[in-house]
Parts: C-alpha cells; sequence; structure tokens
C-alpha cells in the first residue's frame, strides 16, 4: 500500500470542493495518516466544521506553478 503524503488544499472553496476536501482529510485520518495542514484560515475552518481534528503548521500557502493557459494570459492561444 503506498503512503499518502500530501493532499492538495482546493483554491476555489466551493461547497463541492469543502466537502471533498474535507472528506480527503477524515480518509487520511481513518488510516491513521498524520495530516499537517499548510494553508491556515480557510481550511482550518473547513476542517473545525467536518469535525477533523487535525494539525495546523503554517498559516502560509504555497500556490502550484502556473500551467493552464488560461492563468497565462492566454499565451498559448
Amino acid at each position: 500500500m503506498r503512503r499518502l503524503t500530501a493532499i492538495v488544499v482546493p483554491t476555489d472553496f466551493e461547497r463541492p470542493a469543502r466537502r471533498a476536501f474535507a472528506y480527503a482529510v477524515k480518509l487520511a485520518l481513518v488510516l491513521d495518516a498524520q495530516v499537517e495542514i499548510l494553508h491556515g484560515s480557510v481550511a482550518e475552518s473547513i476542517l473545525r466544521r467536518a469535525g477533523c481534528p487535525v494539525l495546523i503548521v503554517g498559516r502560509h500557502a504555497h500556490r502550484a506553478p502556473l500551467d493552464a493557459p488560461h492563468e497565462q494570459g492566454n499565451e498559448a492561444s
């Protein structure tokens, strides 16, 4: 079985994304994974509402590198 090492935090935080994020964290906890969140306020409130006991290890988020054409100003067009 592969070890779960990361859960990506959604950036849109619409209701489906919040539910999927909380579900992924709950599943990780059921699998006895140590869950540490490096995205404070919004993620913390989502997890608190979902009843997930997780350790918030930082208050700064890292954004993935730009790779979608719409995020690069449609340079590919």
